[in-house]
């Protein structure tokens, strides 16, 4: 069961231990809710890997170059829909994690009503994305066209432009997961929660940043050690068939079921691994509010009055 969460201020190790507690309690229900969009995007990316591999293998083929293109646009498109509801599903693990909703069907009905937020803050965060690319990258290719005959202005400058370019990453990539908690907890409009999230992470920035860290070190740790059976498999059929002596390119090496077996083997990762991140997300922006707004007070004094203390 989805018990609530502690109203003390929390260690960002206990959070994160918190979040794969609900997991292993709640398996059945994580699992069985997240099946459908899992094996959708996994459709999708075998489509988008079988039009990149074959489709677009040879652009002067004008018709194979058309088809390889349709396909890995049809790919994207039933992907971008599979993530769509599986994000929703998220939100849904969010509010249960943090006790505010008292079943599934309760906080997945509050999701639904934010579905069209999640595309928007999606689209959002992409754009931003793409504009500290452009903004960094420019900074990178200054510094080294006025550099060309000055050897260390040049490498200061690149050396501040990638610095920067990961930096900039890093902080958009630890506010959008807290404002998606802020959308899953909250029934306030978004455009209110964007400040509100941005201050809650200004107080607290290098304690949000090390929480990203660490969720990020222990997820890729479980996901590499997940993979390696389809990593296994990929190097013996690699290997089996001869590559690189007998191929130059290693999809022409590899076998079509491996394609969409190492897919169908993500989609079962994910299914482990996106709701613990979500779910730690939530709790931690949670804890932000503990620590910043007094949540905890707040929830004492309502149960006071609740009971007419």
């Amino acid at each position: 069961m989805f018990e609530a969460p502690p109203s003390n201020p929390q260690t960002v190790g206990d959070i994160i231990g918190r979040a794969f507690r609900l997991f292993r309690t709640n398996v059945p229900l994580l699992l069985r809710e997240q099946i459908t969009p899992c094996i959708v995007m996994a459709i999708g990316h075998t489509i988008i890997q079988f039009a990149a591999t074959y489709g677009l293998k040879n652009p002067k083929d004008i018709g194979l170059l058309l088809m390889g293109l349709a396909g890995f646009s049809v790919g994207m498109l039933i992907s971008v829909v599979g993530l769509w509801f599986l994000t929703i599903r998220q939100f849904a693990f969010v509010r249960l994690a943090n006790g505010l909703s008292d079943n599934y069907r309760e906080a997945l009905s509050f999701a639904f009503d934010k579905k069209w937020t999640i595309i928007g803050l999606f689209l959002l965060s992409y754009f931003f994305c793409v504009g500290m690319v452009v903004f960094w990258g420019a900074e990178i290719i200054l510094a080294a066209v006025l550099g060309s005959k000055l050897l260390p202005v040049a490498v200061v400058g690149i050396l501040v432009g990638f610095i920067g370019l990961l930096a900039s990453i890093g902080l958009l990539s630890v506010y959008y997961l807290l404002m998606t908690s802020a959308l899953a907890c909250e029934e306030q409009r978004w455009t209110l929660l964007l400040g509100k999230v941005f201050h809650l992470l200004m107080h607290d920035v290098w304690r949000a940043i090390g929480f990203a860290i660490l969720l990020s070190i222990i997820i890729s740790i479980f996901s590499w050690t997940l993979s390696l059976p389809v990593v296994a498999l990929a190097m013996f059929e690699l290997f089996r068939s001869g590559f690189p002596a007998n191929h130059t390119d290693p999809s022409a090496a590899m076998p079509f079921y491996c394609l969409v077996l190492s897919q169908f083997w993500q989609a079962i990762i994910n299914m482990f691994l996106v709701p613990i991140s979500f779910m730690a997300a939530g709790l931690f922006y949670r804890d932000l509010k503990v620590r910043q707004e007094g949540l905890d007070v707040e929830h004492n004094l309502n149960q006071l009055i609740a009971t007419g203390a």
